[in-house]
């Protein structure tokens, strides 16, 4: 992912991050948060098969380009599922899209279907989305983005997962934005 999409590749890094600490905050054990730190950090990995410049449009995605974007979960999942360092992490990989009042996709599963992993990283994912921005639009503020997450408690996200992050964030602080040479060897 960081030779095909740089950008990608650090946000996949900071979800990672985001979702371990959100599952540590929720009472899950070491062994069960690094694993949820793992589904983060593969959750966008499908998009190795989305086209560079759809990724790096300067648009919002038209109806055929939001179809070939909404793949990266089944195709990531299929590519987890293939290894088996990484097979554990399919179904959250392939779920990290859905939402709770089973709305999502690619599956529509709902609510306790959905797996754990990829409601926790779910909400992981949208908070750095958000905050990091995209190239069709800026980044938001950390208080517009709790904003957006609250409204979303019950419909896309758990709530008491939604809350429990908002409250870790407001006590611990965010990560800073960082770069893929933070994490080299």
């Amino acid at each position: 992912m960081r030779e095909h999409d740089l950008p990608t590749y650090e946000h996949c890094l900071a979800v990672g991050r985001y979702a371990e600490r959100l599952a540590i905050a929720l009472g899950i054990d070491a062994e069960g948060a690094a694993r949820i730190q793992e589904v983060g950090q593969l959750h966008d990995v499908g998009k190795i098969s989305v086209p560079h410049a759809l990724l790096r449009g300067g648009t919002p995605l038209r109806w055929h380009d939001a179809t070939v974007m909404r793949d990266h979960a089944s195709v990531g999942a299929k590519r987890v599922a293939g290894d088996p360092l990484t097979a554990c992490c399919a179904t959250g990989v392939r779920g990290h899209h859905e939402r709770i009042d089973g709305h999502g996709y690619p599956d529509g599963f709902r609510g306790d279907e959905i797996p754990l992993e990829a409601r926790i990283v779910t909400v992981a994912d949208a908070f750095d989305a958000l905050t990091r921005g995209r190239p069709y639009r800026p980044p938001e503020t950390v208080g517009t983005v709790f904003t957006i997450l609250y409204a979303a408690r019950g419909r896309q996200m758990e709530r008491h997962f939604v809350d429990t992050f908002i409250a870790m964030i407001e006590r611990d602080g965010v990560n800073p934005h960082h770069t893929a040479a933070d994490d080299a060897p």
